[in-house]
C-alpha cells in the first residue's frame, strides 16, 4: 500500500500517478471482514518497505526467540506493537516527549534500567501495518536530531554502538568489516568490550557528517 492515499480505491500519490496499481496492493473493508487470510498473505515481515527494515526485523526477532540471551534487549522494541502496564508506564515517566525517533526503543530502555523489565516477544500477536511511504523512517537520517538526546539520558556503549548496526545492515554503508556487527548478540557482546574502534572511526568517517560525535 505504499504507493497509494487511499489503499481501498486504489488512489495513488500525486508523485505516483503514472504508476500502475495491481490488485494485489488494495486493502478493503470487505477484504478485512471476509478474506482477512489473502491480506496476512500478501504481507511481509517488518513495518517499512524494502529490505533493510525486514532484515532488522528479522534479526530483532530472532534475539527474542534467543532463550539464551540473558538481556533486557531494549533495542528489540517493536514500534507498532508492544505493551507495558500502566503502573510501569508512569513509573519511568512514559515516551521521552523531546524525541520524535527511536521514543521506542528510550521507553525500553528506560524500563530496562529504572525497572528491570525484559522486552519479551509473544508469537503470533502481530498487528498489520498500511504503509503509506515509498520510503522508510530511517534513523540513521535524523541522528542530528535524536541521537544527542537519547545518549544524553543513556550514554551506554549499546546505545552508541546501535548506529554501527543499523549500518551493517547494508553491505555498502562505507563501515569497515572489523567495525560490522551483524547482530544483536554481537553488538552485546561488543559493548561490553574496548568500543575506541568505533570512537575514532566516528570523529573521522565522513559516514557521520553532521551529526554529533
Amino acid at each position: 500500500t505504499r504507493f497509494l492515499r487511499d489503499p481501498q480505491t486504489g488512489e495513488p500519490f500525486h508523485s505516483s500517478s503514472d504508476r500502475p496499481i495491481e490488485k494485489r496492493e488494495l486493502v478493503t473493508q470487505a477484504e478485512i471482514r471476509a478474506e482477512f487470510e489473502s491480506i496476512l498473505a500478501r504481507a511481509a515481515l517488518g513495518i517499512y518497505p524494502g529490505m533493510g527494515p525486514r532484515a532488522l526485523a528479522e534479526l530483532e526477532i530472532s534475539a527474542l526467540r534467543d532463550s539464551a540471551i540473558e538481556h533486557s534487549l531494549w533495542m528489540t522494541m517493536i514500534a507498532h506493537n508492544f505493551s507495558v502496564s500502566k503502573s510501569l508506564f508512569q513509573q519511568c515517566g512514559g515516551f521521552l516527549a523531546a524525541l520524535d525517533m527511536n521514543e521506542h526503543r528510550e521507553l525500553a530502555l528506560s524500563l530496562s534500567e529504572n525497572n528491570n523489565v525484559r522486552v519479551r516477544l509473544v508469537e503470533n500477536a502481530f498487528s498489520i501495518h498500511l504503509c503509506h511511504s515509498a520510503q522508510w523512517r530511517d534513523p540513521l537520517q535524523t541522528m542530528q536530531s535524536w541521537e544527542p538526546i537519547f545518549l544524553a539520558r543513556h550514554p551506554t556503549a549499546e546505545a552508541k554502538l546501535l548506529p554501527f548496526f543499523w549500518l551493517s545492515l547494508a553491505p555498502n554503508s562505507g563501515i569497515p568489516v572489523e567495525l560490522r556487527i551483524p547482530t544483536i548478540p554481537e553488538l552485546i557482546r561488543r559493548s561490553r568490550g574496548d568500543i575506541s574502534p568505533y570512537v575514532h572511526f566516528r570523529r573521522s568517517s565522513s559516514i557521520f557528517a553532521g551529526v554529533a560525535r
